[in-house]
């Protein structure tokens, strides 16, 4: 599954990466380790995460390649960069991060799923060619 997630600023959360990710990228944590270390603590893990790899992806944003800062573990990654005033962050897992093309959207209302909606009702809404993409706008 791929995530698009946008916002004026980020909020840590959502998962192991993502939330050592949120810290590294805010300033909160120093280090890979520390920040791993501080969600281990938060979350009470009992066991280990794995350590994370720093990493740059290039994503086709409009058009533009554009380059995000991210981490990796396994087939789980997540990025972030600020395109113009906003943070717009993803994450895959297990989604090829060459895969990811990013375009404009002036309307999200057809792209969002209806609570308790599935993917599967939504695709024959759109059409088979649907890629399913989960949208949170803060």
């Amino acid at each position: 599954m791929l995530v698009v997630e946008t916002g004026s600023e980020f909020s840590v959360g959502g998962g192991d990466l993502l939330s050592v990710a949120g810290l590294l990228w805010e300033g909160r944590a120093a280090s890979i380790e520390e920040a791993v270390a501080q969600v281990s603590l938060d979350f009470g893990e009992t066991q280990e995460l794995a350590m994370p790899e720093q990493v740059v992806f290039v994503f086709d944003v409009a058009g533009v390649e554009t380059a995000f800062g991210g981490y990796t573990v396994g087939e789980e990654w997540v990025a972030r960069a600020k395109i113009g005033s906003i943070y717009v962050t993803l994450t895959g897992q297990p989604f090829d991060p060459a895969d990811v093309v990013l375009e404009r959207v002036a309307d999200i209302e057809p792209y969002i799923l209806a609570p308790g909606a599935s993917i599967s009702a939504t695709n024959e809404r759109r059409g088979s060619g649907y890629l399913p993409v989960a949208l949170k706008c803060m």
